[in-house]
């Protein structure tokens, strides 16, 4: 209630002091308003200026009620203290997106998501490293078709086994997205029937939430999985979110999977614990896995069904990563080299 009490006073504040500066900056020419009413561009700039007024106050808003800033370091610490037992982790892999293209010893393009109206490519237009991040941009095409980047994946360049994965990224939350960080397991290194999916996040038309899971895919359609929207986090304060950096993360023993959001666990699961109607084991969560973006959308020819994008939706959609960082306890994990797979 106080919050909602300051939020009012402060409007009102701004606003009774940008209102009647404006109107003073602005008398001369109302005052020949009646001697310009043929003169549209006159009253497109008053419109005009009244938009940008709002659209300041508006900015002003988000950012006093948005969640607060997350420090966190720019150079990547060769250690740091796992969130799950608070043990000690060394960096072995990742990437800061500082040179000034995709670094394709790294990161190679596969589409692991495919529709019909959705065009994947790798057009710089759709996806780039720009300002120390990579960036993924999703467009609606004047033939009324959407493009989006092909998924960017260490598929064929490096899968790994247990870790803690943390990226530091500003994601999409509109109507219509649907933004992921996952994993899959590596076909040349898998141990059973079926395909290991890990989902550390994924957005579907919220403003303030991220859902994990993890999945089994069986030739055919058979699929299972573990948690559904179930497994999710909710920001307390949704209104600068599309704005603002915050840290996504997967940790990986040999026993759990645990899922953080700015350093914190939200979820975990018991590896021992077998899920679907097999009852085949949980050895492909012991599978070498490898990193996959995507910055998909749904449509109305989506076959899942999540409220679309529409024609209130502002183009492009844009999913940064500021950085990906791999870290791995001693004697704990490993890196495999998929070159050429």
């Amino acid at each position: 209630m106080k919050k909602f009490i300051s939020f009012i006073l402060i409007f009102l504040l701004i606003f009774s002091v940008a209102v009647p500066a404006f109107a003073v900056a602005n008398s001369q020419e109302i005052s020949l308003i009646s001697e310009r009413k043929n003169d549209t561009s006159f009253f497109k700039n008053i419109i005009e200026n009244i938009k940008n007024f709002f659209g300041k106050v508006g900015a002003f808003f988000r950012k006093l009620f948005g969640n607060k800033p997350i420090e966190v370091p720019q150079e990547p610490p060769e250690t740091i203290i796992a969130p799950n037992d608070k043990s000690e982790m060394h960096l072995v892999w990742n990437d800061e997106f500082n040179s000034d293209s995709i670094d394709r010893t790294k990161w190679n393009f596969r589409a692991k998501m495919n529709q019909g109206d959705i065009k994947n490519t790798t057009d710089e237009r759709n996806v780039t490293v720009e300002d120390g991040n990579l960036v993924m941009r999703t467009w609606k095409e004047d033939d009324g078709t959407f493009s989006t980047n092909t998924s960017v994946t260490t598929d064929g360049v490096m899968s790994f086994k247990y870790g803690y994965l943390e990226i530091y990224a500003n994601v999409p939350f509109v109507k219509g997205c649907w933004p992921s960080f996952w994993m899959q397991s590596k076909d040349v290194h898998r141990s059973v029937d079926y395909l290991a999916e890990i989902d550390m996040f994924e957005i579907y038309d919220t403003k303030n939430e991220v859902s994990s899971d993890i999945h089994k895919w069986y030739s055919g359609d058979e699929h299972y999985h573990a948690g559904g929207r179930k497994w999710s986090y909710k920001f307390t304060r949704s209104l600068n979110l599309n704005n603002e950096y915050h840290l996504y993360g997967l940790g990986w023993t040999p026993d759990e999977l645990y899922f953080t959001v700015d350093g914190k666990i939200y979820q975990r699961y018991d590896l021992s614990q077998d899920f679907g109607e097999r009852n085949d084991g949980m050895g492909g969560f012991h599978d070498p896995a490898y990193i996959i973006f995507n910055n998909f959308i749904f449509t109305e020819n989506s076959s899942w069904k999540n409220p679309p994008v529409n024609e209130k939706t502002n183009w492009p959609i844009t999913y940064k990563i500021d950085w990906i960082r791999l870290y791995q306890k001693d004697g704990e994990g490993e890196i495999f080299d998929d070159t050429g797979f």
